[in-house]
């Protein structure tokens, strides 16, 4: 496939493609040189250049006194219409629940510890704020020591917005792990709020920490660090079925008492 047939496939006419081809070769030039190197004339030389500056195609060099432009690097172009095309999967979950005449779902997957405070923040914003379902999963000690603040701001962020919290750990008494998910428990029980039970580890030693409000489900894994936001009641509701059939199966709620 020659170039023309790329640049055609994101919305170029042939002139456009001309303009930013011959730019491309020339480096930076004027709209009159332009004209002479097309056979275009200067006024659709510069109208061209304008339709190519808002599409992020060419720019304008600031500061000279006769105007001259310079073309966009092709890696950075392939780089914008990539982030383009990422943000328009991320809608098709949406969109095909509009096409098929049902509730939206919306679906966010987010990477690192700053995204995944910023899916903690959207899945407060979008919970009903009136129970937590949890299901939680043990911390190492030197995940507890690196990632404290954030597991704490959490935790205070809990504690303010919700009415009621349960939640199901893994009992990890008589166990070779390390408790060092001890710290975030002492918190979790100290809040008269939180009603926690637990079921045995050979029976549930989950990798991933699942939060169940409203419509809302937020998921959250150590390894790979990555966090998943689904808005969507069908969803949500298996997941609290789920919630409410394990918590019939635990045991009595944590022992473990605040320092």
């Amino acid at each position: 496939m020659q170039f023309e047939d790329h640049f055609k496939r994101i919305g170029l006419s042939d002139r456009e493609i001309t303009v930013y081809l011959t730019l491309l070769q020339t480096g930076p030039t004027s709209g009159y040189h332009l004209s002479k190197q097309t056979g275009l004339v200067t006024s659709t030389i510069y109208f061209l250049l304008d339709e190519l500056e808002q599409k992020n195609m060419v720019s304008k060099i600031e500061g000279e006194t006769k105007p001259r432009f310079i073309a966009t690097d092709p890696r950075k172009i392939v780089e914008e219409h990539e982030h383009h095309v990422q943000e328009l999967k991320a809608t098709i979950p949406s969109l095909l629940a509009q096409a098929g005449g049902t509730s939206t779902t919306t679906v966010g997957l987010y990477e690192g510890t700053a995204e995944k405070k910023l899916v903690w923040d959207k899945f407060v914003e979008a919970s009903d704020h009136s129970e937590l379902l949890s299901f939680l999963t043990f911390f190492p000690e030197g995940l507890i020591k690196e990632h404290k603040k954030h597991v704490m701001g959490i935790l205070d962020s809990i504690a303010s917005t919700f009415k009621q919290v349960r939640a199901i750990a893994p009992d990890i008494t008589d166990t070779d792990v390390q408790p060092g998910s001890i710290e975030a428990l002492q918190a979790y029980v100290a809040n008269n709020k939180w009603n926690i039970r637990s079921l045995p580890l050979k029976k549930y030693s989950p990798i991933m920490t699942i939060h169940i409000s409203g419509n809302v489900v937020r998921m959250s894994s150590r390894n790979p660090d990555h966090a998943l936001l689904i808005e969507d009641k069908n969803i949500a509701d298996t997941h609290r079925q789920l919630f409410e059939l394990a918590w019939e199966n635990a045991g009595k709620k944590s022992e473990v008492k605040p320092r």
